[in-house]
């Protein structure tokens, strides 16, 4: 039976300076330039995307203002809107744990999927959470399998241990204790301690050529999943 895992809540906090952008177009805050409440709600009200973003987070963890779920999700809709990716993941938490609204996982699918295309890692967890658990779609491993392959590509930790799982009991497709192997020691290296005991029990599965091949695939995915993400 599949882990039951649980989808990421955590909010995405990045208070850009409003109305202004950096050189790589990400915005950014430097101690010159941090806004202040009333700065970004200002900017948020004239249509700014990322301002409506922060203001989101302000209201959701009660800063600077009372905590108000209601009124985050006013602002990260508008912003989500617009495709803010990170308004879109934050959206759909809400939606996901029920917070400002009732508890509505299609919703949340929704708004995971569109962060998810623009390559949001944890959007694409949360998707691969709910297709595994059957929350909001019918359970369908394949589709997990697919978005968490997504996000481990994108060096997302839980995602690599819960694709290992995958791999390694066949769900979603055939069994490969090589590649659960490889995904396990990346989620490993990441801290991941779930990973780090089962590992050692997806290499048993292995024959000793099998399993110098998998430790060879798991130095590949080390530079590539976790590295360079680094």
């Amino acid at each position: 039976m599949f882990l039951r895992t649980s989808i990421i809540v955590i909010s995405i906090l990045v208070l850009a300076a409003c109305g202004e952008r950096q050189p790589n177009g990400s915005g950014g805050v430097t101690s010159e330039s941090k806004p202040t409440f009333s700065s970004i709600q200002k900017a948020a009200e004239q249509g700014d995307t990322e301002a409506q973003f922060n203001l989101g987070v302000l209201y959701e963890k009660g800063r600077s203002v009372s905590q108000d779920y209601a009124e985050a999700r006013k602002w990260y809709l508008r912003a989500a809107e617009n495709g803010h990716a990170s308004s879109q993941y934050n959206l759909g938490n809400l939606y996901g744990n029920g917070r400002g609204v009732s508890q509505n996982h299609v919703e949340a699918r929704k708004w995971y999927l569109r962060a998810a295309e623009k390559g949001h890692a944890s959007s694409q967890y949360n998707l691969g959470v709910l297709y595994g658990n059957g929350w909001g779609v019918s359970p369908d491993y394949a589709e997990a399998r697919k978005w968490y392959l997504r996000a481990a590509e994108n060096g997302h930790a839980s995602s690599q241990y819960n694709l290992g799982l995958l791999y390694y009991k066949g769900q979603g497709g055939r069994v490969d204790y090589k590649l659960a192997y490889a995904w396990f020691h990346a989620a490993a290296e990441q801290g991941n301690e779930n990973a780090k005991k089962i590992r050692p029990v997806a290499g048993a599965e292995l024959d000793p050529a099998s399993l110098a091949e998998a430790r060879k695939l798991a130095e590949q995915y080390h530079k590539s999943y976790v590295e360079s993400f680094k």
